[in-house]
């Protein structure tokens, strides 16, 4: 099946260059490309398209106004074209609060070169697409209660992994525990640089945790979430107490913040007093992490197949049995407040 896309940019630069992109994939095809959202929209009830692009700054609507009234009216998966700037960064977030799924960058690093390898770019959009139509292959797994109870009596760190989908279900979950929440929780991300610390700020205004971007030397405090920064490693130290450590990206990693490097360490650092949350993700980054995890007796959570955005980096960890418990995000929510008792 072909899917048919619907790009939306008033750069007619960037419209020709995302249709360059997909132009000799077998599988995806542009049938329109739009000015704005207004334009969108009118485009979206003609040609009902299986994925849209999305830019955030147009003149006579703008992207976010028009991923709320696409949602509102025809449901639709939509990924937005961001700029790597921290007010991109914020628009971005909004819009995917609106209902929009994921994001790529509208420049690359040296803030000429335009979008990401264009493998990957398929890959995501084909990715995006399939997991809307897909039934749950996994079923569910839900710990017992004396599983459990032993889980919420030994932990001492909450670490949380996603990518793909991941700003909204990590959001969904920290805006629900309490401001008295017992255990430390670090998160790491798949988010560039700017976007980590636009993330931890809009949280730090929603939820009952406090919220910051990890910097090097804080401190494991209960009732504190520390969000990776984009674009490098976080690393978890014990030394009497927790702390983090911060590494520059390195080969041996493909991402910055990389989910198996901060599992990895929490492990040494933390032994079996580990919980570890895998949520949605393209790819399989947390897999060896929470494999050493579980050689330590830690446990772990993957979020169900339902309803993850993409079903990539928890499918990983629970087609590898190395999930405790397979839930998802209420669920989490309600293991996560019986923390507090």
């Amino acid at each position: 099946m072909t899917i048919k896309i619907l790009i939306v940019d008033d750069s007619f630069f960037f419209r020709k260059r995302l249709c360059e992109l997909f132009e000799n994939h077998p599988e995806i095809e542009v049938i329109a490309t739009a000015e704005n959202g207004e334009d969108a929209l009118k485009k979206v009830e003609i040609y009902h398209p299986d994925l849209i692009t999305m830019d955030h700054e147009m003149p006579v609507m703008d992207g976010i106004t028009a991923v709320r009234q696409i949602m509102k009216r025809f449901p639709t998966p939509i990924l937005m074209i961001s700029a790597l700037t921290y007010e991109g960064a914020s628009t971005t977030l909004e819009a995917l609060e609106a209902g929009a799924l994921d994001f790529v960058a509208k420049h690359g690093k040296d803030g000429n070169t335009p979008f990401v390898d264009d493998h990957f770019l398929s890959d995501l959009v084909l990715q995006l697409v399939a997991n809307r139509s897909k039934s749950s292959t996994v079923p569910a797994k839900i710990g017992n209660r004396s599983e459990t109870k032993a889980l919420e009596k030994n932990c001492e760190l909450i670490v949380i992994g996603a990518s793909t989908g991941g700003p909204v279900a990590v959001q969904a979950l920290l805006s629900e525990l309490p401001r008295n929440f017992p255990v430390p929780i670090v998160v790491a991300i798949h988010m560039p640089e700017n976007f980590t610390r636009a993330y931890a700020n809009r949280l730090s205004k929603n939820c009952g945790v406090d919220v910051k971007e990890a910097e090097p030397g804080d401190p494991l405090i209960a009732g504190q979430a520390l969000i990776a920064p984009g674009g490098k490693l976080l690393k978890i130290c014990h030394n009497g107490s927790g702390y983090i450590g911060i590494a520059p990206k390195n080969d041996a990693y493909s991402f910055a913040p990389s989910i198996d490097y901060m599992f990895g360490s929490a492990a040494d650092a933390y032994g079996g007093k580990v919980l570890a949350v895998v949520l949605t993700g393209m790819g399989s980054d947390g897999h060896m992490g929470a494999k050493k995890l579980r050689k330590n007796s830690s446990s772990v959570w993957a979020q169900d197949e339902k309803s993850s955005v993409i079903y990539g980096m928890p499918g990983v960890i629970a087609k590898a049995n190395l999930a405790n418990q397979i839930l998802n995000i209420d669920e989490m929510i309600l293991g996560l407040k019986r923390f507090n008792g």
